[in-house]
């Protein structure tokens, strides 16, 4: 079976990386055996299809698959005129179509014109279109870009903000896309960023500008009214472009932009000197089937080590305990050998607020691997000294940045559970528990 492919878009008949279709009739090149009366298109990178006509009519059944396998039905009729019309459209991207054409000769599809406007401005910065369309995935979710607010009538997109899609994941997470969101507009050189509704972080009605950039709230992509980059800002991907984030300039943005923005639960005054707060992330890494194999959690012996060197410089220590549920092994660990040694102290492990102004209030911050505690060390007042794993990449930058008195703890030769590795198994557990200390050796960072 042969069949043409079009793409159609408002601005117009497009040749088009996105556009590029594999025609597979029945049966395929694979042996495949589709229906009879239908031909199967593979679209090189997802789009937002909005419409199909084989041969000028509306086709009686078309379905779409999602790049995460879902498949779901294209409704709407493409207008006859383009120009002013405003589309039919679906909220998701589709990777493939399946379309009834029975002896087709010619099959459009029409896309929203962003896809253009995408194509456009990877072309501008040397990015590859499908790795920018398709962006990074985690955990079966697809974090792309696009180009929202695009001008229809208009064959070239000029983008003049960034905007964060949606709010991916929590706290540290929601930190994060704000500085890498404030970071690429640096970069691009437009002074906009739309930012979702994103818990800890308040936007005047009126917009907030920091330092030369505006913040503005928006609710839904609609009510952006100039060509914004579009996605999640969650991960370092717009390289070359986009130079990567060290930690030092990622505290520096928190600093100059971000750190206005936070609204931080009701705070005392800073604890004394004595007072140390040990953050121990448990929760989803240790109660599902499939955890994410990257946030490897410290040994025992990391928090053994970090405490014993607290202790030995301070008298009267008082330890507080700061977890959301006592999933991870150490937490029980941890609390024996701090009873043994005869220091005092006691457990947090409430709201994500209560939580947040415990670690907040104090001076001395044992934290492990993940976003949280990285928002937590850049954001806080109060922190004057960070114990930190070799896991963790981003705070002896954020340490220096900040003129704190960092300590890395480190392993001599690499004997634990690696990055990407993390499966929750019994025995990952068990080793978190009987690491020994005499493979880890602490430092203190280097001044700022």
């Amino acid at each position: 079976m042969r069949v043409a492919v079009r793409m159609r878009s408002r601005v117009g008949l497009h040749d088009s990386d996105a556009c590029a279709a594999q025609i597979l009739g029945p049966p395929d090149e694979q042996g495949v055996t589709h229906a009879e009366d239908q031909v199967v298109i593979f679209l090189r990178v997802p789009v937002r299809v909005v419409g199909v006509l084989v041969d000028g009519s509306v086709p009686a059944y078309v379905w779409a698959r999602a790049p995460h396998g879902e498949r779901f039905p294209l409704t709407g009729e493409p207008p006859a005129k383009l120009g002013g019309v405003r589309l039919p459209r679906t909220t998701l991207l589709a990777s493939e179509l399946v379309v009834t054409a029975p002896d087709a000769e010619q099959i459009e599809i029409y896309v929203d014109y962003e896809v253009h406007a995408l194509e456009d401005f990877a072309r501008a910065h040397g990015l590859d279109f499908q790795t920018l369309a398709y962006g990074r995935q985690s955990f079966g979710t697809f974090h792309g870009y696009r180009i929202v607010g695009a001008r229809p009538g208009e064959e070239r997109q000029q983008v003049e903000a960034v905007a964060i899609s949606r709010p991916a994941g929590r706290f540290g997470n929601n930190l994060m896309q704000l500085v890498q969101a404030t970071h690429v507009a640096r970069e691009l050189g437009v002074d906009t960023v739309y930012v979702p509704t994103l818990p800890w972080f308040e936007i005047g009605s009126g917009g907030s500008s920091t330092d030369g950039l505006m913040y503005v709230s928006y609710s839904k992509s609609e009510e952006i009214a100039v060509p914004s980059l579009f996605g999640t800002f969650l991960f370092e991907d717009l390289e070359p472009t986009v130079t990567a984030l060290a930690g030092v300039c990622h505290q520096r943005l928190v600093d100059r932009h971000v750190s206005s923005l936070f609204t931080p639960p009701p705070l005392g005054e800073p604890l004394p000197a004595n007072r140390i707060a040990v953050h121990i992330r448990s929760g989803d890494l240790f109660d599902r089937p499939d955890p994410h194999p990257n946030f490897v959690q410290p040994p025992l012996a990391f928090f053994r080590l970090a405490l014993s060197h607290f202790a030995a410089t301070r008298s009267d220590v008082n330890v507080t305990l700061v977890y959301e549920d006592e999933g991870n092994p150490v937490i029980a660990a941890l609390r024996s050998f701090l009873e043994s040694i005869r220091i005092s102290y006691s457990v947090s492990s409430s709201s994500l607020s209560d939580d947040l102004a415990v670690l907040l209030e104090h001076r001395a911050l044992v934290l492990g691997r993940g976003s949280f505690g990285v928002a937590v060390a850049a954001l806080s007042e109060s922190v004057e000294t960070l114990y930190f794993p070799w896991s963790e990449p981003r705070f002896p930058g954020l340490a220096r940045a900040r003129g704190l008195a960092g300590y890395l703890i480190d392993e001599i030769a690499p004997r634990y559970i690696e990055a990407g590795e993390w499966t929750n198994s019994a025995e990952q557990l068990r080793l978190m528990i009987e690491y020994p200390a005499e493979n880890l050796t602490l430092q203190k960072c280097p001044p700022r």
